[in-house]
């Protein structure tokens, strides 16, 4: 290590396109807690150039990144990736790390071409590999990637304490009566499609007619296209489809909800989860492992691909008594100190090797410098 007890290091997201998806969130709360936490650490922040650089050219950059740009602060204690892809020229003597926030391409290889399952089955198994510690964001996710590569990891306990509350709601619902937030479905990736959550959302209407009009965010072009000739309710106003929003107008339409939507098909955690939880938002979801883990064992929810189940838990959150969770949720304070301690405790020990090294000769022993934190 550097000097002491301090750390120096990068944290590097530039991998990604910038737009604000969950390893981008991950990103972001880590660099803006870090260091209130621990001020006396000297972290270096790599994020993306521009959210409109294509996904093979970012990659390429990232990958290729040069020897010189790890030296251009100083000697470094570790580099922390917020994606399983590892430069290939990271200078020996560093503590490399590597955060996973999903293992789908293994759990649903459906919902991918092929060039992206080889893709991810290459780079990232590579940067799992080459990783002195590997981070899930999920027990779930954890033990994805123990099943498929042999690495353990040590689970970062996400927080939910960026959600922003809403003053006001301004949503006046087309059936009439008080002004009222929306129900919300996040329909942002194949693992969570549209059709599913406008089902759900029939059936609760049709069950109960106060319940809110339905938001449909994320919707990709093409199917919002094809939904809008073939949903007879987004002409009367009583479904609104919209695709990526800015993040101060997502805030402000997550946060007025009555009720979200999230059935997705899997999940590396499910931060929609966490964050409706933490506004005292209810959220109808499917029943899933890393939901599970943040809701706690009581929480209603429907079992996976049953829409009827999720439509009676919709009436229920926009009644009178929507259910809570008695779950204790996590800050991002605890997930900064859950992965700067993991890290420190593997810097020192990997400055503990060298040494020893240095001083015993041409050993007999080999040593793994592989450890993994646990």
């Amino acid at each position: 290590m550097t000097s002491g007890s301090s750390l120096r290091g990068i944290v590097d997201s530039s991998a990604f396109s910038g737009r604000p998806t969950g390893p981008m969130v991950v990103a972001d709360q880590l660099m803006a807690r870090w260091p209130e936490r621990h001020v006396d650490d000297q972290i270096t922040t790599w994020r993306p150039a521009s959210s409109d650089v294509g996904t093979l050219a970012r990659t390429t950059e990232h990958l290729a990144r040069p020897r010189r740009a790890f030296r251009a602060d100083g000697p470094l204690d570790f580099y922390l990736s917020i994606n399983p892809t590892v430069p290939l020229r990271v200078p020996p003597g560093i503590v490399v790390g590597v955060v996973v926030c999903d293992y789908r391409h293994v759990v649903e290889p459906e919902r991918f071409s092929v060039g992206q399952r080889l893709y991810r089955s290459a780079a990232w198994g590579a940067g799992i590999r080459r990783a002195d510690v590997v981070f899930a964001i999920s027990n779930d996710t954890r033990k994805s990637v123990r099943r498929s590569l042999g690495r353990d990891a040590v689970v970062i306990p996400l927080g939910s304490d960026h959600a922003v509350p809403a003053s006001t709601t301004a949503h006046t619902s087309a059936s009439g009566g008080a002004p009222r937030g929306p129900v919300v479905a996040l329909c942002h990736r194949a693992n969570k499609p549209a059709k599913v959550a406008i089902d759900a959302w029939r059936q609760a209407r049709r069950m109960d007619p106060t319940v809110p009009d339905l938001v449909v965010l994320g919707v990709p072009d093409s199917v919002r296209d094809r939904l809008t000739t073939t949903v007879p309710e987004v002409d009367t106003g009583e479904i609104t489809l919209r695709g990526p929003l800015p993040q101060a107008e997502f805030e402000t339409t997550f946060a007025t909800a009555t009720a979200i939507l999230f059935l997705s098909s899997h999940e590396g955690y499910g931060l929609p989860m966490a964050e409706g939880l933490h506004l005292g938002i209810p959220v109808v979801a499917f029943e899933l492992p890393p939901l599970r883990e943040i809701a706690g064992p009581d929480y209603p929810m429907a079992r996976p691909g049953d829409t009827t189940a999720a439509a009676e838990l919709l009436v229920e959150a926009c009644g009178e008594e929507p259910p809570t969770s008695h779950a204790r949720l996590s800050s991002w304070n605890d997930a900064v100190d859950v992965v700067r301690s993991t890290l420190a405790d593997v810097c020192a020990a990997n400055a503990t090797v060298s040494f020893d090294r240095g001083n015993a000769g041409a050993s007999t022993e080999p040593v793994d410098d592989r450890r993994v934190a646990s």
